[in-house]
């Protein structure tokens, strides 16, 4: 339903052959500092716009990451490697976090210029546990805790990041997104459990009520239950 952007905090300096090495310890802190299964973001990027994967399956599967307290459900969490409290963000990272994020954006139909409405899990966040609040789909870790992070530069650059993934994402042209607009999208068919993808040479996409869709080169369907 929503994506929401961090940053690590560490050095502006590195090069782009030390970016992997940051990823590897920002994962080591998560699992042996924190007592994470994994590290806890599902993507992140560093100041020369290469996009690493986070936790296992977090490009490609609905994996819940370990990124904002208490709202990590349906919730994207991509870190950019560094940290912006005074410092720009490069132009070719805004470009990189935006492209990830339009990724998982059209797959899940979601409107980078809309809200979503997600449930508090964790009273240690801004919001009692149970509380339901609505953010815009794409956020800042501070929305949800008290934290300076992104940073005062990234936060700002929101509303940059939000119009450069609505330029990427054109899922109303999808075939699918008719079909499950057709069956009564979300009130009809339930959240999306498994975002648009290829599978067997077919576009398929996966409800929450248990229902798939698959469309063969002709355009006809096939409904899987």
């Amino acid at each position: 339903r929503a994506a929401t952007v961090h940053h690590t905090a560490g050095s502006n300096t590195y090069t782009a052959a030390e970016s992997a090495g940051i990823v590897r310890s920002v994962m080591k802190y998560h699992i042996q500092g924190r007592g994470w299964c994994d590290i806890g973001y599902n993507a992140l990027v560093d100041r020369y716009g290469q996009i690493f994967e986070g936790r296992i399956g977090g490009l490609t599967n609905p994996v819940i990451g370990a990124h904002s307290l208490g709202f990590n459900s349906r919730n994207f969490g991509i870190s950019v490697m560094g940290d912006f409290t005074v410092a720009n963000v490069p132009a070719v990272t805004i470009d990189a976090l935006s492209s990830i994020i339009a990724m998982r954006f059209h797959d899940f139909y979601v409107n980078p210029n809309g809200t979503a409405t997600l449930t508090s899990s964790d009273s240690g966040s801004h919001y009692p546990a149970g509380t339901t609040v609505t953010f815009p789909t794409i956020d800042g870790h501070r929305d949800f805790q008290s934290t300076a992070c992104p940073g005062a530069r990234l936060y700002a650059a929101l509303p940059t990041i939000r119009a450069k993934v609505a330029a990427q994402v054109l899922f109303t042209d999808s075939d699918l997104y008719a079909r499950y607009q057709l069956l009564g999208g979300r009130a009809g068919m339930g959240e999306i459990g498994m975002g648009e993808a290829t599978l067997f040479g077919h576009r398929h996409l996966g409800y929450a009520s248990g229902w798939g869709t698959w469309t063969r080169a002709d355009g006809s369907f096939v409904e899987l239950g």
